[in-house]
Order: C-alpha cells, then sequence, then structure tokens
C-alpha cells in the first residue's frame, strides 16, 4: 500500500483558515469548549495575582521569586521544619537528625557528644521582610533546656538582619567564625572528609585504603590499576599456595 502525502499551498492553508473562522462566527454555540475558568491566586513572595490552571499548583510567578522566598525560609518549613538538601551545602542525616550543611554536622555531632539537650526546631517566627511584607523564619535548632535557638550560618544574606530584629527570644547565632572551634574539634576527631558519618554515606567520600597504594578509597582498591595489580598478586598467592 502507498500512501501519498498531500501538502497545502500557502494560498490554500489561509482559505481554510478563513473558512474554519467564518463557521464558528455563523454558529457560536457548536464550538464552544468545555475549558474550565483559570483560578487566581497570589505570589507567595511579592504578591502579584496569578491566573493558573485548577490543577496548577505553582506558588510563585517566576523563578526570582521562588529563590528570593528560599532564601527567607520557606522550604525550611517544609517535612519537619528544616530545607531538606536544599542549597549548595552537603546535606543529610546523622543518628536520626538532618543537617543541611556540614557545618550543622560538625555542631550536631559536636552537641550530642557533650550530652547537649536539642531538637530540630520546626516552630516558624514572623518577620517584616526588605519588601515590607510578612515572612516566617525558622532557626537551625532549639536548645530543650534553655529555651533558646540555634543559628548556623556560613554566611549571611540580606534578610538576615531582618529576620534578628525581629525574633523575640533569644538567639544564638554560630557563624563562620564562632563555628570555627566545633569544626577543628570535630575534624581533628573525625577528620577533615567527617561528612562521611552522615548516614549511609550520600556523597561517596572514600574512607577506605587501597590494599596496593594505600590511597583513599571507596571499596578495596582506589582504581582499575590498583584493582589489576591486586587481582594477579591474589591469583600469584593462590599458585603458590599450590
Amino acid at each position: 500500500m502507498i500512501f501519498i502525502t498531500m501538502k497545502h499551498t500557502t494560498e490554500t492553508k489561509i482559505k481554510i483558515s478563513n473558512r474554519l473562522k467564518e463557521l464558528v462566527r455563523l454558529n457560536p454555540s457548536k464550538f464552544i469548549t468545555n475549558k474550565k475558568p483559570s483560578k487566581i491566586v497570589n505570589c507567595f513572595e511579592c504578591d502579584n495575582e496569578m491566573f493558573l490552571r485548577p490543577s496548577d499548583k505553582n506558588k510563585f510567578c517566576s523563578p526570582k521569586c521562588r529563590l528570593k522566598a528560599i532564601e527567607g525560609g520557606f522550604l525550611k518549613g517544609k517535612s519537619g521544619g528544616y530545607r531538606n538538601g536544599s542549597g549548595r551545602s552537603k546535606s543529610g542525616w546523622y543518628k536520626g537528625i538532618f543537617c543541611n550543611s556540614s557545618y550543622e554536622l560538625a555542631w550536631v555531632i559536636f552537641s550530642l557528644e557533650n550530652k547537649t539537650n536539642f531538637v530540630r526546631n520546626t516552630e516558624w517566627f514572623n518577620y517584616t521582610n526588605s519588601n515590607n511584607k510578612l515572612s516566617r523564619y525558622y532557626p537551625d535548632y532549639k536548645l530543650l533546656d534553655t529555651d533558646e535557638y540555634i543559628e548556623i550560618k556560613g554566611y549571611k544574606e540580606k534578610e538576615f538582619l531582618n529576620k534578628v530584629n525581629y525574633f523575640p527570644k533569644k538567639l544564638i547565632v554560630l557563624d563562620e567564625e564562632k563555628i570555627k572551634p566545633i569544626l577543628d574539634f570535630v575534624k581533628e576527631k573525625y577528620g577533615k572528609d567527617f561528612i562521611s558519618l552522615y548516614d549511609g554515606n550520600p556523597h561517596k567520600i572514600k574512607t577506605n585504603s587501597c590494599l596496593i597504594c594505600g590511597n583513599p578509597a571507596k571499596k578495596q582498591y582506589c582504581s582499575r590499576i590498583c584493582s589489576g595489580y591486586g587481582v594477579k598478586k591474589f591469583n600469584l598467592a593462590v599458585s603458590i599456595s599450590r
């Protein structure tokens, strides 16, 4: 069977289009679509109106607004009050506690070993952001014995000062300088690659020593070359034993 594909000329396409438009104009009731009305919601960050399909769940009108909201702590309130894996930092679980960065991991290790009574914070506090709008702030951890809150900041974004100024309770901010003694303690005890202590080693840090050259390795060998030497060495030992 042979199929012949026919292509319309530009003139023919225009005629077809005009004919369809005329049919719609003369018989509008026959061409009414069952389109659901758009829902109107406001952007979570800038409060501008958005016209969405009923099934859409967008909270922001643009990627820029979403990024600003994340910097202000938007995702921090999800799933127990932390930003699970957001940002560029090395995050993971340590003994049932989620840490959003290596700084947080160091603080958690230090606090557990010193028997500090704390929990991951899930409570939010209102503050007025730079756009003069109400936002939410979630500190990182809460000290149960003193009702103090811990915020671990490798860097301080522009909104952080607003969060601190409106915070109603005592907040202990551990910046890069203040966290350094804790980092030094953890590195001295567990090594500079202490993020391998995350449950399941999610960042695939090499924690073993190569059986051939002694370099860090994920398993028995650090490379295919050393693996080849290891196999030859094993086969030689087997042949001698025989």
